[in-house]
């Protein structure tokens, strides 16, 4: 059995079709998706709105229930471009510490989401939401364009990145900085994994590729990019307004509980003002309040929008309610009895038994077990992993998780854009002096 298996007898199911046929009637309108569980909930989602082709904003209840829902639709092959939209916090707002790479996500998706070109999928929670971001007008504003064949001085980017408050160094190792060296620009934009190299041939833009900054080794090349500021801690005189301001009101916002993400959203600003509001000695404390919007501010923006929700109960009182019949995947204890009880369980009430496992190995290992057990156990392997396991009983098939019978954890593979070891080598290179001791991996001091 294959991915695209899978997705076809979803296609077929009347509840992705129900969903489908509401979606395209271009009427903002709310749906309650009731009796989704475990990583059904990303399938279904994933093949309903798979031919809508418009902005898709996928709002778990915390970071770690979103990044496994991104790592799901990406494991489902979706077909949209999808990206994570962090909070700019590693930890809470309260601890205000703000990370580079972080802000290269965020930076992404506004970037994504002002140029319109494709539709694209963003997923998120409720403290990324907390945050305000610039205005489409002030985006684009401090967006610099540059294409191949351009005329440009090497001086005149030197003076817009100097004013963007970009930082002048050898190497270019984290956003934030630029680097000349002759006909050579180095930039490392906010809004893209690599930075970008800018060779020019005289005052004309020769060619512009990405590279790797621990190799040096170019990627991909370009006839047009965007270098973006730091628009998260850097412009302090743009305005700024809420995520759900940003977006166009033809998106599509896709909630696990709306209530919920909305309340959470409220108890943060509230702690957050409560915290700060009583520092009045320190000036800069203060404006972190103006940075953030209310749950009941963000609210109020609700209705512009379609929405979906999936949770067990609906926040909208007059959603249309289309009713899924799931159940989780049983927990067994590494009971193979049990779990060969249960499979057979399912054959004889005609269900389909998939288990999810990227691992050969684990597959063959099951049926070992089986046969040593001495049972022979019908079931149908999937080269991909989900989440969750599942029981979809309107389609009679029971999907299981190689990790969850084995009661393995399950990492989601959230990409991030952290500077790699030979990067933040370069970086430490740079506070070297003279006489300062060094360790060689193989010749020691």
């Amino acid at each position: 059995m294959e991915l695209s298996d899978i997705l076809k007898i979803y296609s077929t199911h009347p509840g992705v079709n129900e969903i489908a046929s509401i979606l395209k009637q271009n009427v903002k309108k709310s749906i309650h998706l009731s009796g989704l569980i475990g990583s059904c909930t990303p399938l279904v989602v994933s093949q309903a709105l798979k031919d809508i082709r418009k902005n898709l904003i996928f709002i778990l209840n915390d970071r770690e229930e979103a990044a496994y829902f991104y790592d799901d639709i990406n494991a489902l092959g979706f077909e949209y471009k999808s990206l994570f939209f962090p909070s700019s916090y590693r930890r809470s707002i309260q601890y205000e510490k703000i990370e580079p790479e972080i802000i290269i996500l965020r930076t992404e998706v506004l970037n994504q989401l002002s140029s319109q070109q494709e539709p694209i999928a963003v997923v998120t929670y409720p403290e990324a939401l907390l945050e305000k971001v610039i205005s489409g007008e002030g985006f684009e504003k401090h967006t610099r364009h540059i294409k191949v064949g351009e005329k440009l001085a090497t001086e005149f980017i030197s003076e817009i990145l100097a004013d963007y408050e970009f930082e002048k160094v050898d190497f270019v190792y984290e956003p934030g900085q630029y680097s000349i060296r002759g006909s050579i620009v180095d930039i490392f934009s906010y809004a893209n994994d690599d930075p970008y190299r800018i060779d020019f041939f005289g005052e004309e833009v020769d060619s512009i590729r990405t590279f790797d900054i621990e190799n040096q080794l170019s990627k991909n090349n370009f006839n047009k990019i965007a270098i973006i500021p730091n628009i998260q801690e850097g412009l302090n005189n743009e305005n700024k307004i809420s995520f759900f301001d940003f977006l166009h009101n033809n998106t599509i916002l896709v909630f696990r509980d709306i209530r919920y993400a909305f309340d959470q959203i409220e108890s943060i600003y509230k702690e957050t003002n409560n915290k700060f509001s009583s520092q009045q000695d320190d000036v800069d404390k203060p404006g972190i309040i103006d940075q953030i919007c209310s749950g009941n501010e963000l609210l109020q923006n609700l209705n512009q929008f379609t929405t979906i929700e999936f949770g067990s109960s609906s926040f909208i009182r007059d959603a249309i309610t289309i009713r899924f019949n799931n159940s989780k995947q049983p927990v067994f204890n590494k009971n193979f009895d049990l779990l060969c009880e249960n499979l057979l369980s399912n054959i004889e009430k005609g269900y389909r038994n998939i288990i999810l496992s990227t691992s050969e190995k684990q597959i063959e290992r099951l049926r070992a077990i089986f046969h040593d057990i001495g049972e022979t156990i019908e079931f149908e392997a999937l080269p991909f992993v989900l989440n969750e396991g599942f029981a979809d009983h309107d389609l009679q098939l029971c999907c299981y998780t190689d990790h969850q019978i084995f009661e393995r954890y399950h990492r989601f593979k959230l990409q991030t854009k952290k500077s790699s070891i030979q990067a933040v080598t370069l970086k430490e290179l740079n506070k070297l002096h003279t006489g300062d001791y060094v360790v060689h991996i193989d010749h020691g001091v």
